[in-house]
């Protein structure tokens, strides 16, 4: 009989951590992503827009993030324009998640195809499932307009369409303590007659960039990539990260950007590539940023533990 109990209770304890190894597995990704944002650990999140209508170019870009980089990163932003006849935005979000996992972290930005649909609903629903906002948007925009923290970066993500954005950046910037900042929205200041469109910039956003040190704005609906310091803004870059599924008035590639947080360094790497190929490497740079704090993964593992405290006890002793 007591052989049985001692049985019993031994198999018990094996089951209970089985188990407990099991949600420690599942938890780990979502427990490291945290740990990096509260910190300055160097850290990449990726990058794409407009997929419109292009859900297996998109599909291939997502694998392609998976094998050419290790996945999205923490989170991942896709700077407009998803919804159309043959697509909705939640097919893009579905396609992240097949790839990635259910808990992945994406921050869509309303692009003008999404403007007065029923997919502004699902995006404002969206709203709910994001870590790390800071400052939701003004009134008309608080679920589609708002910012986000992660680390030692700042992000604004802008809703065009919707809301006095203008005021509320101003506010939102003001009160920002981060020292890398990056704002996302969906038409270029500065396309320059790309895909057809010749708009101006909005002088005074434009200008706000330049003054809070923006290092980039993330933005799409060209359907053509090209980035550069414009308007007398030699601080701010606008990068139009081209097409990630729409093939009208396109430059012929479908891309995403890894976009690497590592101390004062961001560095920027643009992959190309075709509907079902292999993507490549077509543009690479990097930016130095003032005020950033030196990271505590002073062996750059990825992780902040016992390792790094060793190698700082060596540095002093």
């Amino acid at each position: 009989m007591e052989n049985e109990i001692f049985e019993k209770i031994r198999l018990s304890r094996r089951d209970f951590l089985k188990r407990s190894a099991a949600v420690s597995l599942a938890t780990l990704a979502l427990e490291s992503r945290r740990a990096v944002a509260a910190g300055s650990q160097p850290f990449r999140f990726t990058v794409t827009g407009d997929p419109r209508e292009g859900l297996s170019a998109f599909r291939n870009v997502c694998r392609e993030m998976q094998n050419k980089v290790g996945g999205v990163g923490p989170f991942h932003i896709s700077a407009g324009d998803y919804y159309d006849d043959g697509t909705k935005t939640a097919d893009f979000y579905n396609a992240l998640r097949n790839q990635f996992g259910n808990d992945v972290l994406w921050y869509p930005t309303v692009g003008n195809h999404e403007e007065g649909t029923p997919d502004m609903n699902w995006i404002r629903d969206h709203f709910s499932r994001l870590d790390y906002v800071v400052k939701p948007g003004p009134p008309g925009a608080e679920k589609t307009t708002y910012s986000w923290e992660f680390g030692d970066v700042h992000i604004s993500q802008i809703d065009l369409y919707y809301g006095n954005w203008l005021n509320w950046l101003i506010e939102d910037l003001d009160n920002n303590t981060k020292p890398i900042v990056f704002v996302c929205y969906h038409e270029p200041q500065f396309p320059y007659g790309r895909g057809g469109k010749d708009n101006g910039p909005n002088t005074q956003f434009w200008n706000l960039l330049k003054e809070k040190k923006v290092v980039a704005g993330f933005c799409a609906h060209t359907h053509q990539y090209e980035r550069g310091k414009y308007g007398g803004n030699d601080i701010t870059w606008e990068i139009d990260v081209g097409s990630a599924g729409r093939t009208s008035h396109w430059d012929g590639l479908y891309r995403f950007i890894d976009v690497q947080i590592d101390g004062a360094t961001v560095n920027f790497t643009t992959w190309s590539g075709s509907e079902s190929g292999s993507f490549s490497i077509t543009d690479s740079w990097s930016e130095q940023v003032e005020g950033v704090a030196p990271s505590a993964d002073l062996n750059q593992d990825g992780v902040v533990n016992f390792l790094d405290l060793a190698m700082l006890l060596k540095k002093i002793l």
